[in-house]
Parts: C-alpha cells; structure tokens; sequence
C-alpha cells in the first residue's frame, strides 16, 4: 500500500503551500533579525553622570540622556512593528515585556526631564 508522505486535499496546489511556508520562515527570520539588531544596539548604550558641586556625579548629562530618549522612540517603533506582524513567533507576553521597559524608561525621563524644566 502507497502512503504519500504529504497529503494535500485535491483542490490544493501542493507548490503554492510550499511556497507560502517559505515566505513565512523569510519573514519570520527578517523580524528575529531586526529584534537582534534592536537588542544588540541596547547593549552599548549607558547614561551617562556630570559631577554636581563637590558632592561627586549626581546629575544626569542631558544631551546624551535626550539622545538615548530620541533612540529609545525609534526602537519602541520598531519594537511595535514587530509585535504586531503576523508572522511573529515570538510569544506576546516576551514582546510585551521588549516593549514594555523601553516605554516605561523613556516615560520616566520625560517625566524627569519635565520637573527639571520646570
């Protein structure tokens, strides 16, 4: 007895199922690409002090801290790309939480920001 090693239904084109798997795992491979480049660009930033009076580095550097909040949107934009793909195999709540402490961190520098501005 003859047993096909894929079986599709009659009304399927076997080559257009194929192909539609291959433009998947393209794609899924191109949206794990870009999550690591997002978290490999994290990975050497660092905030940086300035010295306050006599009492040693306790001020943020605000050109560079604006810098790394600019940097943090972009990332949170494609972090927000890539969660809502449809060919994301990654779990949500692993999404959530890439997306959740960049947006928290730039929510608490804007808010440091606004007070010093004050």
């Amino acid at each position: 007895m003859y047993v096909p090693l894929f079986y599709a239904p009659p009304n399927v084109c076997v080559p257009a199922v194929v192909q539609d798997v291959c433009q998947s795992a393209v794609k899924e491979l191109e949206l794990e690409r870009k999550l690591n480049q997002v978290i490999g660009e994290w990975n050497h930033h660092s905030f940086t002090l300035e010295s306050f009076k006599v009492r040693g580095e306790l001020l943020l550097d605000v050109d560079s801290t604006l810098k790394i909040t600019s940097q943090l949107e972009d990332s949170l934009m494609i972090l927000t790309s890539l969660n809502n793909s449809r060919y994301t195999t990654m779990s949500t709540s692993d999404y959530m939480y890439t997306i959740h402490f960049p947006s928290t961190l730039t929510a608490i520098l804007s808010y440091v920001f606004k007070r010093e501005l004050s």
